[in-house]
């Protein structure tokens, strides 16, 4: 039987498991009669307009003031998983990068696992070619986020497609670079395992460009003797 998003009405086939919109976890699809009842239930001259009332959720969090500690800006980026934004901390004014697990995610035992592992692995890993991460956090409500600094600059398979071809010279600096992150991160016994141009930042300082590994979620760590 097809799955479908009890939030967003998207179908999908059987196997999947959650919607790549929102994250929402997917329910068996309902017939085409049954599912245009429910549409049509609440309609009439009564029936409030959803787009009429203002809604507040993981995805729209623009703002808004995450755990007392971090006002949130504006979204800078989602995924089926999560969704990320850059935020000020209210006290330093200093940026940070937010991500925050999609509510139906934050229900699941396997997700929650991942991140708990991500945040521990990646707070570990300050060096300045790798994104660490600075804290983890799970509000009162069931919100659950890890803290990271904000990177700004251009992923390094846009970087390709824009110039065409990326010059010697850089070529070697960046891949440099992004070896001095990782033989940090071999050094605490931590395999990253999805380096790809996506997961590679390239960022400027002072007019010089320069690499940073991102997104550590698939990481793992490698124990002695294995």
């Amino acid at each position: 039987m097809p799955m479908r998003c009890p939030s967003c009405g998207t179908q999908y086939p059987d196997e999947a498991r959650f919607c790549t919109k929102d994250g929402t976890k997917l329910t068996a699809g309902l017939p085409q009669d049954r599912a245009t009842a429910v549409r049509t239930a609440g309609e009439g001259p009564s029936a409030p307009k959803p787009e009429s009332r203002p809604v507040t959720s993981h995805a729209n969090m623009a703002g808004q003031v995450l755990d007392r500690r971090y006002a949130i800006v504006k979204k800078v980026g989602e995924g089926g998983m999560s969704y990320v934004y850059l935020a000020r901390d209210v006290s330093s004014n200093q940026r940070y990068a937010i991500k925050i697990l999609s509510p139906a995610l934050a229900k699941d035992e396997n997700a929650m696992a991942r991140l708990r592992r991500e945040a521990a692995l990646g707070i570990r890993l300050a060096h300045p070619n790798v994104c660490h991460i600075v804290r983890m956090g799970e509000t009162e409500d069931g919100l659950a986020y890890v803290v990271m600094p904000f990177v700004e600059g251009e992923i390094l398979s846009d970087r390709n497609y824009r110039v065409g071809q990326t010059t010697l010279a850089d070529t070697a600096k960046f891949i440099t670079q992004v070896a001095d992150g990782l033989h940090v991160a071999h050094q605490l016994g931590i395999v990253h395992r999805d380096l790809k141009p996506e997961n590679i930042m390239i960022c400027k300082k002072d007019g010089e460009e320069y690499a940073v590994v991102m997104d550590f979620g698939l990481a793992k760590e490698r124990k002695a003797g294995g």
